[in-house]
């Protein structure tokens, strides 16, 4: 009855957040965005519709994280994990308490960018510790990875039918369609065997399909991982096949079939794509940054609704979402949530044969887009977040597990050698 509840919990909240998003975001009017010239962006549909939702959306996944706590009795690393999330809580509440004396709650925590949720489903990592609750995320995200590849195609086309390829959309549905189907799809090809070896066509043509919009889109960052992705693709499709060298040519081929079917569109994107690998607001944005931010800003953070100039008008966001968070809510709840992630990657390094292993490249490659390897990425309530820490307690598990079984073949083997 236990695992049926949690198992529901789980599929009901990652429903939600897919119908909170669909509501919020899919075919909402594009208007032009007044700091960049020929830009548009689109604006969110808020209502109470849209909090039921992603108070739905959380209310479930938190009461699944909490149904699935373990006893960390024997091993130090999971009861270091238990602490952190134990301060993060904390953080939550402080911040939530310091938020809403200028704010309502509600729309301080569901309708901003930066909010103090990111620290709340911290809890998340208890679900990675469940075996049944790992294999039903693996289905879940391998299910909302189509599902945002289909929306961001038809926001783009849709866009593209409006205004051409020449002009630019920024902050819209497709661009956060296309940072979760992205960083759902590390996840899919590094951490899910089975979607990969049951869907591989599937999982082809939405690698594919995230590079083309990336380029429609000129989104040089996300162009990057989508190179990275279909290279892992590649790889992984290889190594299970015993031609491996055929089925990379093959592959290889038909990329070059598809590029060249595309020609023609990919030389009109050219001049776009060419100005945007030209141009630089990364270094703009922390120049104003710093002049305006100071240590102990850093140090313990100024709340949700901190903001400094830059491109001539307030600005609440940063290409930089390590230096954000801090700049919101400190170094504290900053530095737990990089220790979570660096912990996994320092044991997967030293260990090549360890399961652990497969999760390295995950970590590095959203850590590079927290670093300004990305656009539009943000330390929220998000799905991809949610996942990040459900993959983080999976790690943890997997750590723990495999030390227990070296510490249990210990005796055994040191014996068969003493005999020897």
């Amino acid at each position: 009855m236990k695992i049926y509840l949690r198992k529901t919990l789980l599929y009901f909240g990652f429903f939600f957040a897919a119908l909170a998003f669909v509501y919020s975001n899919v075919n909402r009017p594009f208007v032009v965005n007044g700091l960049f010239q020929n830009t548009y962006v689109t604006s969110n549909r808020v209502n109470w519709t849209s909090n039921y939702l992603n108070i739905g959306y959380v209310a479930c996944l938190y009461l699944c994280s909490i149904f699935s706590i373990n006893h960390f009795r024997k091993d130090i690393v999971s009861k270091l994990l238990v602490i952190g999330v134990a301060i993060m809580q904390i953080c939550f509440i402080f911040w939530t308490m310091i938020g809403s004396s200028s704010a309502k709650t509600v729309d301080m925590l569901f309708n901003n960018s930066t909010t103090p949720l990111a620290m709340l489903i911290s809890a998340s990592v208890f679900i990675g510790y469940r075996d049944e609750l790992w294999k039903s995320t693996k289905k879940i995200v391998f299910l909302l990875c189509t599902l945002f590849t289909v929306i961001l195609l038809y926001e783009t086309v849709r866009f593209v039918l409006q205004y051409g390829l020449m002009i630019r959309l920024m902050t819209s549905a497709a661009v956060y369609a296309m940072v979760y189907a992205i960083l759902l799809m590390y996840v899919n090809l590094l951490l899910n065997p089975e979607a990969l070896e049951k869907h591989p066509i599937m999982l082809f043509l939405q690698v594919f399909t995230l590079i083309v919009v990336a380029m429609v889109l000129q989104s040089r960052s996300w162009m990057l991982h989508g190179v990275i992705l279909l290279a892992i693709y590649v790889k992984a499709v290889s190594a299970a096949s015993k031609s491996k060298h055929l089925v990379r040519a093959l592959v290889i081929l038909l990329i070059i079939a598809i590029v060249v079917c595309l020609w023609q569109y990919l030389l009109l994107l050219s001049g776009s794509l060419l100005a945007r690998l030209n141009s630089d607001s990364r270094s703009q944005q922390l120049i104003a940054f710093f002049s305006q931010v100071t240590v102990k800003d850093l140090l313990f953070g100024c709340g949700v609704d901190a903001r400094y100039n830059c491109f001539g008008t307030s600005y609440a966001y940063l290409d930089n979402l390590i230096l954000l968070t801090m700049f919101k809510f400190g170094t504290l709840p900053t530095l737990i949530y990089l220790l979570m992630m660096l912990r996994p990657i320092f044991y997967g390094l030293r260990r090549k044969k360890s399961q652990v292993r497969s999760s390295v490249l995950f970590f590095v490659a959203w850590l590079a887009c927290m670093m300004g390897v990305s656009i539009y990425v943000a330390n929220a309530y998000t799905v991809y977040n949610q996942v990040i820490y459900i993959v983080i307690g999976r790690m943890f598990y997997l750590m723990k597990t495999e030390k227990e079984s070296m510490r249990s073949n210990l005796p055994s083997n040191t014996m068969q050698h003493g005999d020897q």
